[in-house]
């Protein structure tokens, strides 16, 4: 059964706020998200400090965080953004595959890799955006082939 009311009345898009300090890739993930009108990003910070003034502008329901971002990055940080209201979801990146694990522990819902194709980092997204819907057959999202 095709839900077209939702289709008709689109939920707002995914707000994403990008913290990475490196100005290529918050450049290349702008690009990728620009494609898709279930996702907007509201933000974007090259350190801590930057990532949390925007945090508190923006309210993203996303953070893609670079794990290497400059500043204090730990756990607490982490337990932190997620006492937010409303509670992000917390999306680590690094360029070090082994930082999965320390990410993951210290509290991230879940991790990329940057040396993972972005056909990847998208398909992560798409499945957060799905999750935003009330029904699963809401989104007109594409299908990625990793």
């Amino acid at each position: 059964m095709e839900h077209n009311d939702c289709r008709r009345t689109s939920p707002p898009p995914l707000t994403i706020l990008l913290a990475d300090d490196d100005r290529y890739i918050r450049s290349a993930v702008q690009v990728l998200v620009k494609q898709y009108p279930v996702m907007q990003v509201v933000g974007e910070a090259a350190d801590i400090d930057g990532m949390l003034a925007k945090v508190w502008a923006t309210r993203p329901q996303l953070i893609l965080l670079d794990w290497e971002l400059p500043g204090r990055m730990d756990a607490a940080l982490i337990a932190w953004l997620h006492a937010l209201d409303p509670q992000p979801f917390i999306l680590v990146c690094s360029s070090w595959p082994e930082a999965e694990s320390q990410a993951l522990n210290a509290g991230a819902d879940a991790f990329v890799s940057k040396s993972r194709p972005a056909a990847e980092l998208l398909q992560v997204l798409i499945q957060i955006t799905d999750k935003t819907c009330p029904r699963n057959n809401c989104r007109d999202t594409p299908s990625i082939e990793l």
